[in-house]
């Protein structure tokens, strides 16, 4: 009788210990089913958020003016302003977005000319933002996004794989 009893016991056991994993394991999967379907939708409002801000930065008049002034020998036909002053009042919106999106590191405003110059530039170390001076200033038409870029249309925002920084050619 007792040998009956312990096999019973081992199989009932056995039965509810399998039964547990299954249900223990369905619910992992569910749990952790839910909580991916949180990251996508935080990364994919992060990127809305970035190409939202890409799009109103292109639409500010500091980026039309700069545009305008290059095409007129550095002086905007419309109010008189030269690109120097379009910059400085560019600098000032990129100050403005990167103090509310902290996870921004560099913004640059890059033209078309000498193999896609950086235009602006503005750069966070720590939590300090700085403007970099003309000189520093590099050039970006041998790079791929940059390259992807000039492909597209003026509505259209280009999302490049995660690549190491490249500073003066060389990964930084």
């Amino acid at each position: 009788v007792c040998g009956v009893a312990f096999i019973v016991a081992f199989f009932v056991g056995g039965v509810s210990y399998f039964r547990t994993t299954q249900l223990t394991l369905n619910a992992s999967v569910k749990t952790l089913a839910g909580e991916t379907q949180l990251l996508t939708m935080q990364f994919k409002d992060a990127y809305e958020a970035m190409e939202k801000d890409v799009l109103m930065v292109s639409y500010t008049p500091a980026v039309r003016g700069i545009l305008r002034s290059y095409q007129n020998k550095g002086i905007d036909p419309l109010d008189g302003s030269n690109t120097e002053m379009w910059k400085a009042r560019l600098e000032t919106i990129f100050y403005s977005v990167m103090e509310t999106r902290p996870y921004y590191n560099k913004i640059r405003f890059i033209g078309i000319a000498e193999n896609g110059k950086e235009i602006v530039r503005v750069n966070r170390t720590g939590k300090k933002l700085e403007t970099v001076a003309d000189d520093k200033l590099q050039e970006k038409g041998d790079e791929f996004y940059f390259k992807e870029a000039l492909k597209l249309n003026s509505d259209n925002v280009y999302f490049t794989g995660v690549t190491y920084n490249r500073e003066h050619g060389k990964v930084d």
